[in-house]
């Protein structure tokens, strides 16, 4: 077993800084952040087009004994503000891109939030199946919205050697899939394209599906 970190927690830090603080703790695998939330610290999408300073990065990892665990750039690819969404997923796509040339199989990102409607301005989350009106905003958002983004979005990152892996926020859990049977349901829906998630992810798991190593979306 590899322990890993995710190097958004040290964005102050250079990469030099982070591989110094992490190797002494036995730390040999890294998960780092392009984008959208995480911010991009270490690694930036920039470098898709530049061959020479991938190999560099590469390499220096390399040297250190330090693998590439997962990149990470959760946004909301399904928010109602068109270009907010727009942005989320394009730094999605070039995120895969970027997986492909690394050799990273593992791109994360969260599921995304909806509206309410076509014309809403912010997500809405819906927690609760009663009253009746919540399930038939939730049926909408995932019908209309978030299984038609990822059933696309998953062909893309298989066809360009990528699995999207899902997570669901910690805190707040404004997601469209924060529970084991949401996450189910986002799995099955997109099905044979390969996705997965590591439960441990998930803001609602309970300590027996936090050992789950079972591949599934959301």
């Amino acid at each position: 077993m590899k322990v890993g970190l995710f190097t958004a927690l040290f964005a102050k830090l250079g990469l030099d800084e982070v591989i110094k603080k992490i190797k002494p703790l036995g730390i040999r695998t890294v998960e780092l952040g392009t984008g959208n939330y995480p911010g991009d610290p270490h690694i930036k999408l920039d470098w898709l087009n530049q061959s020479v300073k991938l190999k560099e990065f590469k390499q220096k990892l390399d040297d250190q004994g330090i693998s590439i665990s997962a990149l990470s750039c959760h946004g909301n690819v399904v928010h109602p503000n068109k270009e907010f969404a727009q942005n989320s997923a394009e730094t999605n796509r070039k995120t895969i891109l970027l997986a492909e040339k690394l050799g990273v199989k593992n791109v994360i990102d969260f599921s995304g939030c909806p509206g309410d409607s076509d014309n809403a301005k912010y997500p809405s989350w819906s927690p609760t199946p009663w009253p009746p009106d919540y399930l038939d905003l939730l049926k909408w958002q995932w019908e209309r919205k978030v299984i038609p983004f990822w059933i696309k979005r998953a062909k893309f990152a298989q066809d360009h050697g990528v699995r999207i892996c899902g997570c669901a926020p910690r805190r707040g859990r404004r997601s469209a899939a924060i529970s084991i049977p949401a996450t189910c349901s986002g799995r099955a829906s997109i099905r044979p394209v390969p996705c997965a998630h590591w439960v441990t992810q998930c803001s609602t798991a309970t300590p027996r599906t936090r050992r789950c190593t079972t591949p599934i979306i959301w």
